[in-house]
């Protein structure tokens, strides 16, 4: 995914939202794909494994194709229902309301990290 920069904020921007949210994302799941599982489905987000039924989540075709996906559903998924916030998110990505979980820090510091800013959607 190095190199990639790029495309991440263009996928956001595309959704209207900041893309260093895909970024942080992606950090918290998989390292930005350095996990070794998430390589071999090109899914830096675990996207598609909830509910356990698809371990790892779906297999995407590349990295690019997978954060396309992900910024999409979390347009649809997520903003589009009123989950515009960290805590928010993490609340239905985690199937649990836990700000203080290590995943909602972590996702935080990432995304705060690099410069992104409040609100994250963009409209």
């Amino acid at each position: 995914m190095a190199g990639m920069g790029r495309y991440f904020m263009d996928q956001g921007r595309k959704q209207d939202f900041d893309g260093r949210l895909l970024v942080a994302l992606a950090y918290a799941e998989t390292e930005a794909g350095k996990y070794v599982p998430s390589q071999a489905k090109k899914n830096a987000y675990g996207w598609g494994a909830a509910g356990g039924k698809n371990p790892g989540g779906f297999k995407f075709a590349s990295w690019e194709q997978n954060v396309k996906a992900v910024a999409r559903g979390l347009r649809e998924i997520y903003f589009d229902k009123g989950l515009v916030t960290i805590p928010e998110i993490a609340s239905k990505w985690l199937g649990r309301n836990d700000p203080e979980a290590l995943w909602t820090k972590n996702v935080t510091w990432v995304y705060e990290h690099l410069g992104g800013g409040y609100p994250i959607e963009q409209k």
